[in-house]
């Protein structure tokens, strides 16, 4: 599932799956192998999950393995990905334009993937590297928009950022600092409550 997951739209023609799970030469035995297997883990979620859809979670249709979009909304893992690969290697030599596009990979982020299955450890595992990705992200464009006095987005980059990372006192402590030079001191003491209060 996680394959399909991270696959582009969701979907891979099933020789490139048959190729990448089952090997072998005998290919009516690895395309029924497929079908089972695919059986198998859509009555397994289904009774974990306790919930039906209309399409089995795992489909195949001419040719293609599909993962129910009903089952994954929201974020596209795998363009999320990319767009943040782009924008780290267009850093050093073009930081406006990484920063257009980790700006946009960050507004697509969801840390809900597949929220039906909450405690798959594999999946929150997962789910946890992409916090981490997105908490890079998010450093990167406050101290961004902070260099550059971009007020209201360096604001509500902070305020995503203590959403994802309530814990984290460094945070709090560069967000009071960078409201105080803005003189901000109202909104700088709130900060400081709420931590007294959160940690």
């Amino acid at each position: 599932m996680l394959y399909l997951l991270l696959a582009p739209q969701n979907k891979v023609h099933k020789e490139v799956v048959i190729e990448e799970f089952f090997g072998g030469d005998n290919i009516n035995k690895l395309v029924n192998r497929l079908y089972v297997t695919i059986h198998r883990v859509n009555r397994s979620l289904e009774r974990y999950l306790k919930i039906t859809y209309d399409k089995p979670l795992l489909y195949i249709d001419k040719g293609v393995v599909f993962l129910n979009q009903e089952l994954v909304e929201g974020i596209d893992v795998q363009a999320y990905r990319k767009l943040l690969s782009v924008a780290n290697q267009l850093w050093l030599n073009d930081q406006e334009a990484a920063i257009e596009l980790m700006a946009k990979a960050v507004n697509m982020f969801s840390s809900e993937i597949v929220p039906e299955l909450m405690y798959l450890d594999w999946l929150e595992l997962y789910r946890r590297e992409l916090q981490n990705i997105q908490e890079k992200a998010l450093v990167r464009l406050a101290s961004y928009y902070m260099d550059r006095g971009k007020e209201t987005l360096c604001h509500e980059t902070f305020l995503e950022l203590l959403r994802i990372q309530p814990q984290r006192e460094e945070y709090y402590a560069k967000y009071i600092k960078y409201l105080l030079g803005e003189g901000r001191q109202v909104e700088a003491q709130a900060q400081q409550i709420r931590i007294m209060i959160d940690l």
